[in-house]
């Protein structure tokens, strides 16, 4: 967390609150603690970039996936999820992605609750941290994928 090293989860782990199962603990007092906690506290919150944002609610859900979902797919979750990905099978039993968009059209569907993006895994490995990535830092989403990721939830019925 920019600014605040004790709501900092990065900060919290090296210490080993929660549990850590990786690596070395760092006591209090540490070198190491204490350059990392100088540098959360100097960092400054940084706003996810912005992009124009497209009205959709006009089109049909598969057209919003085919040109809104998807492309945010490839670009964000495509590198682990994919099946020829080095790290696919540590994600064996979570989404995976063939490149075919009407292959990934039919599985993506499977990770939503049609009409409800709030109980839609998909949906909430966006703003919730469920173990997702296990650690790894995704490239930060623009506000109007967010945007089109609901309005395709909500009009799969």
């Amino acid at each position: 967390t920019p600014g605040k090293p004790d709501e900092s989860t990065l900060y919290n782990k090296v210490q080993g609150q929660p549990s850590h199962t990786g690596g070395e603990v760092w006591t209090e007092g540490s070198s190491e603690l204490q350059k990392l906690k100088e540098w959360i506290e100097q960092e400054k919150v940084v706003q996810a970039p912005t992009a124009p944002t497209v009205d959709v609610s006009n089109l049909d859900a598969k057209t919003i996936f085919k040109n809104y979902i998807y492309p945010s797919l490839q670009l964000h979750c495509m590198d682990c999820h994919h099946q020829t990905s080095p790290i696919y099978p540590r994600y064996f039993t979570t989404m995976r992605y063939s490149g075919n968009v009407e292959e990934d059209y039919i599985r993506s569907k499977t990770q939503i609750t049609p009409g409800n993006p709030e109980q839609s895994m998909m949906y909430r490995a966006l703003f919730e941290d469920q173990n997702h990535g296990d650690g790894i830092f995704f490239l930060p989403y623009f506000d109007a994928d967010f945007k089109y990721m609901k309005t395709w939830i909500l009009k799969e019925k």
